[in-house]
């Protein structure tokens, strides 16, 4: 199947059994402190794909099962790779993705991720907070916060299920409730070989009901992977 069958299908008729196919790139996509960090490391030390957490990171050529991954919008540091970005707003490239590794002979799989809009709304101002500094993004205030996670939600539908291939959605929630449980099955479900998690070097905690609180002093550092925000 071509990519032009692909796109003529429409959204609602692509294969899940696409998955099928030796070659395949997960890439993961969700607003900063969704939880898309977690779900790369789920992949990588769990599933056995190949890639770094890190934005935009593209694995060495060889490897048949890898992972990229981005926020969005990347507003938070710099890009790792500019080439990725459109970078009047942020974002990442996905048709120059999908060239990208239609080249190396990959299918693009999409997974998107979301979080509660509070927590992480509270996780960014308090991340903003701390650190103080114009260079890391954008003034303490919910609605600039609210309006980057809408950005990033809305980038990810407008453009990912136009591309014909396949897209999937998770949430931040049915990962870190039951790990044991949701886990195995995201693999499976990803046509994905689970190999247990104990291979993350860290157990997988929710950190919402923090944000929950009246505290204003909540603990938890988000910039630490064994806190997600």
């Amino acid at each position: 199947m071509d990519n032009t069958e692909l796109m003529t299908q429409g959204l609602s008729k692509t294969p899940h059994s696409l998955l099928e196919q030796k070659r395949r790139a997960y890439i993961v996509l969700g607003p900063e402190i969704s939880g898309t960090k977690l779900l790369a490391e789920i992949l990588l030390k769990c599933c056995g794909l190949k890639g770094q957490v890190t934005d935009g990171s593209l694995p060495e050529e060889g490897e048949d099962l890898i992972m990229m991954r981005w926020s969005l919008p990347s507003g938070l540091f710099d890009l790792a790779s500019p080439q990725w970005a459109t970078h009047n707003d942020r974002m990442v490239d996905i048709p120059s993705i999908i060239e990208t590794l239609e080249k190396r002979n990959y299918l693009p799989v999409f997974l998107g991720i979301t979080r509660s809009w509070i927590a992480v709304t509270k996780s960014r101002i308090k991340q903003y907070k701390q650190h103080g500094d114009s260079r890391f993004g954008p003034p303490d205030s919910l609605d600039t916060h609210l309006h980057m996670v809408k950005r990033g939600i809305s980038y990810f539908y407008e453009n990912v299920p136009q591309t014909g291939y396949p897209w999937y959605m998770f949430s931040y929630e049915e990962i870190t409730t039951d790990p044991d449980l949701f886990v195995p099955q995201l693999s499976k479900f990803l046509n994905l070989e689970f190999n247990g998690l104990d291979k993350l070097d860290w157990p997988i905690k929710g950190q919402n009901s923090k944000w929950f609180k009246e505290d204003e002093n909540a603990e938890g550092d988000p910039f630490k992977f064994d806190t997600w925000g």
